[in-house]
């Protein structure tokens, strides 16, 4: 597959992965609830604040995984981790972690989503690190190919769908950091890593 991604500019797209669900995680009286989670890669991970003031705090996570520190209060009621590495996550409210408020999910291989050599063989994207201009290429036609590129934390910052052959896209207002290239094609999503450096 290779892409081709216009640039929508933090335009928030609704989930349309086919096959990924959510797991809500409530952040409660000194407890996340559910505790214990299996997933799959794909999935999105929505920690929704219930009362008190905590965090949710990666403390063990595999190997190339992003890490989180997100505050949850009156104030910050939401926070979405979408994983890109499987294996298990253990995560702490760092204020209350040595009174039981500790949580873990982890994260099955799934289906649909491809390796990073399956992912090359279906789209390319150049250059990585990009600044301004990211170039997508699809190995081949595909009836209906979307992409959307997110952050570390799941939001979508670009989307655009029915894609073919190849597509320049101006990332020159996204700002610096690590993202993901996710081309999805039916039931299959692949997933690549980009880094935009200024």
């Amino acid at each position: 597959m290779k892409l081709k991604l216009l640039l929508l500019t933090f335009f928030s797209v609704p989930a349309l992965i086919a096959g990924a669900t959510k797991l809500t995680i409530s952040v409660q009286d000194f407890s996340f609830t559910p505790a214990t989670a299996t997933i799959n890669l794909g999935d999105t991970v929505v920690f929704t604040w219930v009362n008190g003031m905590h965090t949710t705090t990666s403390k063990t996570i595999p190997s190339g995984a992003a890490s989180w520190d997100q505050l949850m209060d009156s104030e910050h009621t939401t926070f979405v981790y979408v994983p890109t590495v499987p294996g298990v996550y253990n995560y702490v409210c760092t204020p209350h972690e040595a009174m039981g408020q500790v949580g873990t999910f982890t994260v099955n291989g799934g289906t649909g989503i491809s390796t990073y050599q399956q992912a090359k063989s279906v789209f390319d994207l150049y250059p990585n690190p990009a600044a301004d201009k990211l170039t997508l290429s699809l190995q081949k036609e595909y009836k209906d190919a979307s992409v959307i590129l997110s952050d570390i934390a799941g939001r979508k910052i670009l989307f655009r769908h029915r894609l073919s052959g190849r597509a320049e896209l101006d990332i020159a207002g996204v700002p610096d950091g690590l993202y993901f290239v996710n081309v999805i094609v039916g039931n299959e999503r692949y997933v690549r890593k980009l880094t935009i450096r200024k």
